[in-house]
């Protein structure tokens, strides 16, 4: 997935020495270092666990984070476009754009579908937003990723 990123933009995602799995009371997240909450893929826990699968994408979600933040333009016009959106929505559009045009690039349409309904469900709504607008054409997801490879 990783080479899936260098190919798409030209440039090298940097990789983390580890990801951390919790089974604690906190969301997945990549402020120091990716984090993933793996509560949810246990049937222990819950009756409807997510697959495992998910949460390796969710990992990759996370790992792409920083990546995407320290290459997206300044002054992008796309997120210029977002600016009425929430914060939370116009920090994934790249994000997710990206990681669509990965999973796509992989032959990866049905763990894709499995990405977008999952996220689509989740206590925040900024993903199931986020994903709307990246979705909205069929091209979409390829401009914010061009943005990414200048």
């Amino acid at each position: 997935m990783l080479d899936a990123v260098t190919a798409l933009t030209g440039k090298t995602v940097e990789t983390p020495r580890a990801v951390r799995l919790t089974l604690c009371d906190t969301p997945s997240q990549s402020m120091v270092e990716p984090s993933v909450n793996m509560r949810f893929a246990l049937r222990s826990f819950t009756p409807q666990a997510v697959p495992l699968r998910y949460k390796a994408d969710t990992a990759f979600h996370e790992i792409l984070h920083g990546f995407v933040h320290r290459h997206t333009p300044a002054g992008s016009a796309l997120l210029r476009e977002r600016k009425g959106e929430s914060r939370c929505v116009r920090n994934h559009l790249h994000l997710l754009a990206l990681q669509k045009a990965v999973l796509l690039s992989l032959g990866a349409t049905q763990e894709l579908a499995q990405v977008i309904a999952i996220d689509s469900q989740l206590p925040s709504a900024c993903y199931k937003r986020a994903w709307e607008l990246v979705n909205e054409t069929e091209g979409t997801y390829k401009q914010y990723v061009s943005e990414l490879a200048r």
